[in-house]
């Protein structure tokens, strides 16, 4: 299934489909994008998914929400039908948390978000005190985490394989 733009309505991405986001998909203020466990969410070059209303991605042990690079093979296999490829940090830029984010409905957990960052980071949070709960942040071409003027937290992540830094807070 593939996405872009804004998303204005109530909406759920399922599991039983690999979700491709060709271009610039916005969450606008009020709305609520749910990803379903074990769901696997593939962005093409330059795309990025910002956040205006709430995020609730909550996966599970057995089945964690993963978010990476249309070239990556190894998650839903060879879903953009290049052959054999692999993701490389900065394919996409990443999620965006903006300040108008509806922090009590907002949950990333047991997601995996790897070979973004081409803008900031994997994970960008502005004026938003928005909680990343065992998660993993890798491969990113900037920041694997970044909290701008931001009280997010981070707890029980792993954060590897940045070409900046881990985690970098600005206030």
């Amino acid at each position: 299934v593939q996405h872009s733009g804004t998303i204005s309505a109530q909406t759920t991405w399922s599991v039983d489909d690999v979700h491709q986001v060709t271009g610039d998909v916005t969450v606008n203020a009020g709305v609520i994008l749910t990803i379903e466990p074990g769901a696997v969410v593939k962005f093409n070059a330059n795309a990025g998914l910002t956040i205006n209303g709430a995020l609730y991605a909550v996966g599970t042990l057995v089945e964690p929400i993963v978010f990476t690079s249309y070239r990556d093979d190894e998650v839903a296999g060879d879903t953009n039908g290049d052959g054999p490829s692999q993701g490389l940090a900065g394919d996409w830029d990443g999620i965006n948390f903006l300040s108008t984010t509806t922090v009590s409905q907002t949950r990333l957990e047991r997601a995996t978000v790897r070979y973004g960052g081409r803008a900031t980071a994997n994970v960008y949070v502005d004026t938003a005190a928005v909680a990343i709960v065992d998660c993993e942040l890798r491969d990113s071409f900037r920041t694997g985490a970044y909290f701008y003027n931001s009280a997010g937290t981070i707890e029980g992540t792993l954060i590897e394989d940045s070409v900046d830094q881990g985690i970098y807070v600005y206030y």
